[in-house]
């Protein structure tokens, strides 16, 4: 009867499901936890060893009784039931499990000083059900698999733009005749020289595989637990922002990325070498064009006080307007 009302919820995509990554007599597995309507709680466990799922089944009044005998208060199993129900044990190592002759043995450590041992029968499940399980599993780490990817690609751009200012910065320190500041803070060879060079996502990404297949033999199974419980991760904490944002009464705009930079100024060197030794350098760094109007000053206040408060930091303005000058001595 639990297991028939078991496969539409799995099926269901409306259903919330948390995979969390654990052990069950040492072996690391996948797992999640389901309330039916005949509070029933049941957690599906998929082994990471090329072993079938199973299904462990803990009931309503199993639960009251085996906590009454260890001593617990109506009160406190109510609380425990409601926490189990709502998923509510942060961190997941909250949970621990052993399996033994037909049965589960999950232990909830309430407090520091406080445990709870309570028994879920395993059932038998038929291959059906076994493949649902694997495909609700695959399904979300699939979909975890995409954030991963979307989050790639932003970081990517980011890493882009932040090259692009790099370049922009070097170049412009470069013409202004001061190239040996930057020389003794990033000499050809050191970290800081590395950390100016631009991000190469080939060299990155070779170099990352060569580390995997150094340790891919020593990693064995825990290295499918540790990917599959990143990706799924992901989803929960994409799930939770989705929550939260729903919950928002008013939406914000997304934060756009920067998506380019002002080309380097053309500067006369010898102009400016010269300007600098008489006295009269005056080198202006020009904002260039705003990609987001601007907005027009409020009523009642002048063109000084525009001015003025121009002067803290606006997220508007990519680069500020410099001006370096030298006075002529006396």
């Amino acid at each position: 009867m639990e297991l028939e009302a078991l496969r539409p919820l799995l099926l269901a995509k409306d259903v919330n499901l948390d995979w969390l990554r654990s052990k069950v007599n040492n072996q690391d597995c996948l797992y999640c936890r389901l309330i039916i309507p005949s509070d029933t709680l049941l957690f599906c466990f998929v082994p990471l060893l090329d072993k079938q799922p199973y299904v462990a089944l803990l009931r309503a009044q199993d639960l009251e009784e085996q906590s009454r005998n260890q001593g617990f208060l109506e009160s406190s199993i109510d609380q425990i039931l409601a926490a189990l129900r709502e998923q509510a044990f942060n961190p997941p190592s909250a949970l621990s499990f052993r399996k033994d002759d037909g049965m589960m043995e999950i232990s909830i450590n309430l407090s520091t000083a406080l445990k709870l041992s309570l028994k879920a029968t395993i059932v038998d499940n038929d291959p059906s059900l076994s493949s649902i399980i694997l495909r609700r599993l695959l399904d979300d780490i699939l979909a975890g698999s995409y954030l991963l990817e979307r989050l790639l690609s932003s970081r990517t751009k980011l890493l882009d733009s932040k090259d692009r200012a790099i370049e922009f910065l070097k170049e412009n320190l470069e013409e202004l005749g001061d190239k040996q500041t930057l020389n003794r803070w990033a000499p050809e060879g050191s970290m800081n020289y590395q950390s100016l060079q631009k991000y190469d996502e080939d060299e990155v990404k070779y170099a990352t595989f060569a580390r995997i297949n150094e340790t891919a033999s020593d990693e064995g199974p825990s290295e499918d637990a540790e990917t599959a419980d990143l990706v799924l991760t992901l989803r929960r904490e994409m799930k939770q922002y989705k929550m939260s944002w729903s919950k928002r009464s008013t939406k914000k705009t997304a934060a756009k990325m920067p998506s380019d930079f002002a080309p380097p100024l053309q500067l006369d060197a010898e102009q400016v070498k010269s300007d600098w030794e008489k006295g009269e350098a005056s080198v202006k760094l020009e904002e260039p064009p705003s990609l987001v109007k601007e907005e027009s000053p409020v009523a009642g206040e002048s063109a000084s006080s525009g001015r003025e408060s121009s002067k803290s930091p606006s997220k508007k303005r990519k680069f500020r307007r410099v001006k370096i000058t030298k006075q002529s001595s006396v």
